[in-house]
């Protein structure tokens, strides 16, 4: 006997999102990043990684290396997925310490996740809202049903301290 069910709508098949993490060791001029691709149902598809030493002395002071070596990590990520995401999403503690998240000029629709009313999370558009046509404004809807605006955060975290295990050490706010 056949077991009835309903099948998933095809809107979500092809779609990809990107969570941009960015992980900063306390007391240290070494940041970590990584970028992990998941489909519209959460499946991983890519996880990407890479670290920088951020320059030091008088000719970096702190609050333009930073900003700097944020946007040239960022921008290492970008470069390395096989196919372009359909929407980037970052945590809202990347922006801080001078760093407009502007200057990372994605192409793609870009949005942060922080804590909206009842502390539930909530998307804040960084390059303007995706019209109501685009993939992007649903798989927020998507992705929200299926609680997946925080978790993948943690598990970009996770396998960044699989990779560089503890070089990491203790973690700053970024």
């Amino acid at each position: 006997m056949a077991v009835p069910y309903r099948r998933m709508a095809p809107t979500g098949r092809g779609r990809s999102v990107a969570y941009l993490k960015v992980h900063r060791v306390a007391q240290g001029r070494v940041l970590f990043g990584a970028l992990l691709l998941l489909d519209a149902y959460g499946h991983p598809q890519e996880f990407i990684h890479n670290r920088l030493s951020l320059p030091g002395g008088f000719l970096w002071p702190e609050e333009r290396v930073l900003p700097a070596g944020l946007t040239a990590l960022c921008h290492s990520l970008f470069d390395a997925p096989r196919v372009e995401p359909d929407l980037l999403l970052a945590e809202t503690d990347l922006a801080g310490s001078g760093f407009r998240l502007q200057d990372l000029a994605p192409s793609v629709p870009f949005g942060v996740v922080g804590s909206g009313p009842g502390g539930s999370p909530e998307v804040s558009w960084v390059n303007g809202t995706p019209g109501l046509g685009l993939p992007a404004t649903q798989m927020v809807e998507d992705l929200a049903g299926r609680n997946l605006l925080v978790e993948p955060f943690e598990r970009a975290l996770q396998g960044l301290t699989e990779a560089y295990g503890a070089v990491m050490g203790p973690t700053d706010a970024q």
